[in-house]
């Protein structure tokens, strides 16, 4: 009986909880949560050219056309396959955690699988509005 009452404190500490996120439905496009949201939408959909235009910083991610196709061959069509898990109902994410790098930089950890770690994503605020600096 001891046994059980020195193991259950730490079985609530190694399984997560669903109570620790934070659910952000329909956020406004200008938030960072909302970049979140549209961005996701855009890649799961496949528009990648869409998603570069509008959410990808041109100074740390999208700078030239390599880093472009790269992106286009390499990392969108990932993040595409797991995009459809990370937006719920049609519009809100589940935020786990998230880290404030400096003023104008955000680290969100987004739960998109029960079964997986959250993924996280950069993003800066530039001159006009929250964009992906990472993916």
């Amino acid at each position: 009986m001891k046994r059980l009452f020195a193991a259950l404190p730490l079985a609530f500490m190694l399984v997560p909880s669903a109570a620790m996120a934070e659910t952000f439905k329909t956020p406004a496009v200008d938030t960072p949560h909302g970049t979140i949201v549209a961005g996701l939408k855009l890649l799961r959909d496949g528009k990648f050219d869409d998603w570069i235009g509008k959410y990808c910083s041109k100074d740390k991610k999208c700078f030239n056309d390599q880093a472009n196709g790269n992106l286009k061959r390499y990392n969108l069509p990932a993040m595409q396959r797991r995009a459809k898990n990370c937006v719920k109902d049609g519009d809100s994410i589940e935020v786990t955690r998230t880290d404030k790098i400096s003023e104008t930089e955000l680290k969100i950890f987004v739960q998109c699988e029960t079964t997986a770690m959250p993924i996280p994503f950069w993003l800066i605020k530039e001159s006009d509005g929250w964009k992906f600096s990472n993916i």
